[in-house]
């Protein structure tokens, strides 16, 4: 049985004492099960209420979720509850959607180890489609048992994001944009000590997410030469998502796009108001909202080639997005002087090179790539040998060439490219067309608290 919201009639300071009174009066009147007991975030709050029903399977009700399981009930189960109550104030930030809109809403998730069971009992009825982890139906979330608690309560904030979407904005949108936002929301930090929740998080390491190895995936298809371009990724079909690999290139495109300003509202103002007015021709939205860039797409698929070639576990949007304004790029004929932030990632300079083109880089300065250690570690633009970072010393300048209108790149396809060492003086030639980025050589994830500049000379 749901209880009641109080929020609507009283103050914030009463509502979990009057929640509490609910409780107890329901168990006094045989309402919830013998076996039930209850978790407190203090000593008048009822956070979650347990029950052992009839048939076997336990129930875990919250304000905003009630979850019914074949698992052993556990602390990790009932911070399910937990997790998803606060996620709803998330998502309606997220979503622009008032807390008046959202306060009643409430899902129903079946949480399963024995799939058939879940069957048989008719939770899971003939209009459910067979999934492979989970599913969104209306008010009813499904979910298999995952082999992490990080991915079991991903998988819920995952299936519970389309429902946020199709509950208060009346759908989700075509597959990559769906996709990629309940993976973006949905990838998480919980913290079990103080139970809070931060969402629309990226993990540092692969030991902060077990299990979930979107990084792999991008990584593991960048080496295998079958990474798909922007485009193709905004083209994915509603069948596109039946194996892991296409939700790891929604999430990215997706990440690329809301953590961009320059993108970001956009994104939102051209989707969100039309979920619900473009059920069934989703794909409309995504053509819209490249028309409104088409001047800045051919920058933007640029900025996508090298945004993807720096992905990696730890990747840092605020010190890595690139900028690529390709209409301000310029030939070399005279000698152009730039200079590069420590702290950024990819960085153009403003020069568009021609395969065979002769450069001569000359660079100088000193910046800080450990600021945070015992003794902060400095280095020139050749590098510090006391530690490398994907075969070139830490702090190395380096340079990159992202392929432009280059006839032998393939549309659907995103490229995997080589950075080259420069450091104090290099005599190059261009091997591809394309423009020109440079950076410090160090992970997107080290950058944060680096200071200083190179300053770095090129001519013909």
């Amino acid at each position: 049985m749901r209880i009641p919201s109080a929020s609507a009639l009283i103050s914030p300071a009463l509502e979990g004492l009057v929640l509490l009174l609910l409780t107890a009066g329901m168990h006094a009147a045989g309402m919830l099960a013998a076996g039930t007991t209850r978790t407190y975030a203090n000593d008048h709050a009822p956070v979650a209420i347990v029950e052992r029903l009839e048939n076997g399977l336990s129930q875990i009700s919250s304000k905003h979720l009630k979850l019914v399981t074949d698992l052993p009930v556990s602390s990790e189960i009932i911070d399910l509850c937990k997790m998803f109550d606060q996620a709803m104030i998330q998502w309606g930030k997220e979503f622009h959607v008032s807390r008046d809109q959202w306060i009643e809403g409430r899902a129903d998730a079946c949480l399963m180890v024995n799939r058939k069971r879940f069957m048989d009992l008719q939770y899971i009825t003939p209009e459910v489609p067979t999934f492979r982890e989970g599913y969104q139906l209306r008010d009813r979330l499904f979910m298999l048992e995952q082999p992490s608690a990080y991915y079991r309560r991903h998988l819920l904030l995952h299936e519970g994001t389309h429902w946020f979407l199709w509950r208060f904005l009346g759908g989700n949108g075509p597959p990559w944009f769906s996709e990629g936002m309940c993976e973006m929301l949905a990838t998480h930090q919980w913290s079990e000590e103080n139970s809070t929740l931060r969402m629309n998080w990226i993990p540092p390491d692969r030991e902060s997410a077990p299990f979930w190895g979107r990084f792999k995936m991008i990584r593991t298809a960048m080496e295998a030469g079958t990474a798909p371009s922007l485009d193709r990724i905004l083209q994915y079909s509603d069948t596109a998502h039946r194996t892991d690999e296409p939700y790891a290139w929604s999430w990215a495109a997706m990440i690329f796009f809301s953590r961009n300003t320059r993108y970001r509202d956009i994104l939102y103002e051209n989707f969100l108001p039309n979920l619900r007015s473009h059920i069934g021709s989703e794909h409309k939205l995504t053509q819209d909202f490249k028309d409104q860039l088409e001047k800045q797409w051919p920058s933007i698929q640029a900025e996508w080639i090298a945004y993807v070639n720096e992905l990696d576990d730890g990747f840092s949007p605020a010190y890595s997005l690139p900028k690529i304004e390709l209409e301000e790029q310029i030939s070399i004929t005279t000698a152009i002087k730039a200079t590069i932030q420590s702290n950024r990632g990819w960085q153009s300079i403003g020069v568009r090179v021609t395969q065979g083109d002769r450069i001569s880089f000359t660079a100088t300065g000193r910046v800080v790539v450990r600021k945070e250690s015992p003794q902060p570690w400095e280095s020139e633009p050749q590098g510090i040998s006391i530690q490398y970072y994907q075969g070139f010393p830490l702090g190395k300048l380096i340079g990159l060439v992202i392929p432009v209108d280059a006839p032998e790149t393939d549309p659907n396809l995103t490229p995997r490219l080589k950075p080259f060492a420069i450091g104090k003086k290099l005599d190059w030639t261009a091997e591809k067309s394309g423009v020109l980025l440079l950076k410090i050589n160090e992970a997107s994830n080290q950058l944060f608290d680096n200071a200083g500049e190179y300053e770095v000379g090129s001519r013909q």
